[in-house]
């Protein structure tokens, strides 16, 4: 009892007598927004994508490289391993919408994917169109890739090579 009668003394003492409630959704502020206005995090709706995202594991090393070839749009190129000889190798044209990029792969594939952009990673979408299964072999895929930003420089993206040897980005425009 007497532990009790403490407890609910220690509470009104802790209370200033006010009642609290919780304010209306709408004037809730968007903590997103707001730290993005506090410059805590950065807009990376705003940040640009050109640069190198790679990673390596057991299979191999995954990557991701943009060149700048328009206004907010970019030459890529992207592989991904996933051991041996299985592996995907694409290249293509994509655009930044907001958060998103919008990846065209060249021909013969007509696949399309989105990508979450977060500006230290880009993460593929956990499914991808069969017509993405074109750009790989047996076993592997684009699909759930995530890559960490390597480098933010037009050339560490140039610099980055694809199986057969050749540049994994080519084109794009020199101006950044």
């Amino acid at each position: 009892m007497r532990t009790s009668i403490a407890l609910l003394l220690l509470l009104a003492a802790c209370s200033d007598g006010q009642s609290r409630s919780t304010p209306p959704a709408d004037d809730v502020p968007d903590l997103e927004q707001a730290a993005i206005d506090s410059g805590a995090i950065v807009d990376v709706s705003r940040t640009d994508p050109v640069g190198l995202f790679q990673r390596r594991h057991e299979g191999g090393t995954d990557a991701l490289c943009l060149v700048p070839d328009g206004e907010r749009e970019y030459r890529f190129g992207a592989a991904a391993y996933s051991g041996g000889k299985s592996r995907c190798t694409g290249r293509g044209r994509a655009k930044q919408v907001g958060r998103m990029l919008v990846l065209r792969f060249d021909k013969p594939s007509r696949c399309i994917m989105v990508a979450q952009y977060e500006g230290d990673r880009i993460a593929m979408a956990g499914a991808v169109d069969l017509e993405c299964d074109k750009l790989c072999s047996e076993r592997a895929s684009f699909a759930g890739v995530a890559l960490p930003r390597i480098s933010d420089s037009i050339q560490a993206a140039h610099s980055v090579r694809a199986i057969d040897g050749d540049p994994l980005c080519t084109g794009g425009k020199a101006g950044g």
